[in-house]
């Protein structure tokens, strides 16, 4: 017994489908642009900024300014969501947002079970300042994982910035540990800020 063979299709076949895909990109990427995604991601953006000047200058502090801006965050997402006006033409999707705070809400619990924390209370403070600089690398470099994987169906754009980024965070982590911090400052909070703007700017 043979399969039955389905005929290839047709030239004007495969550009109707290649047009029906290319229509439906669009209309995600008018959708995100309307949404309050944008607005978010500037606005962890500049948390992020805020949060690695600090952390240059008080390492020490790690846990408390980060813990006061994820507050911040959290709230001016939610109030960003609540009242954000948007394009009444185009509906709401939700799950933008719930992607990103699924993406960071896996990215901390990671750290959480991976890090040693009670080695570390009582770890020298040159092996705690080595720890903070691989979980401020590794939270830099998640939204850009992020921005490669959406950007293979949203567009290169965001595949070559997070690709971009990531390599500038891992080379700021080999060669510049003293102003690591501050280097993610503008490469890892500048580059949300910038995607941000892209979208609000170009999707439209």
């Amino acid at each position: 017994m043979t399969e039955e063979t389905l005929p290839a299709p047709s030239r004007d076949e495969a550009h109707a489908a290649l047009a029906a895909v290319s229509q439906t990109i669009a209309d995600t990427r008018r959708i995100v642009a309307s949404s309050v995604s944008g607005p978010i991601i500037i606005l962890w953006g500049c948390i992020w900024m805020t949060a690695d000047i600090v952390l240059q200058y008080r390492p020490e502090l790690m846990g408390q300014v980060w813990g006061v801006l994820d507050f911040v965050g959290g709230f001016g997402s939610w109030y960003l969501a609540v009242h954000y006006k948007q394009d009444v033409k185009i509906r709401r999707n939700w799950r933008f947002g719930v992607f990103w705070l699924v993406l960071f809400g896996f990215g901390g619990l990671w750290v959480y079970l991976l890090v040693p924390w009670n080695l570390l209370e009582s770890a020298p403070a040159q092996e705690s300042f080595a720890m903070m600089r691989k979980i401020e690398a590794f939270s830099h470099t998640l939204p850009m994982f992020a921005y490669v994987i959406g950007g293979l169906w949203m567009g290169r754009f965001f595949v070559w910035l997070g690709l971009l980024v990531t390599a500038l965070i891992v080379a700021g982590y080999l060669w510049m540990p003293d102003h690591f911090c501050l280097w993610l400052a503008f490469t890892g909070g500048g580059s949300l800020i910038i995607g941000g703007l892209f979208i609000r700017k170009f999707w439209k």
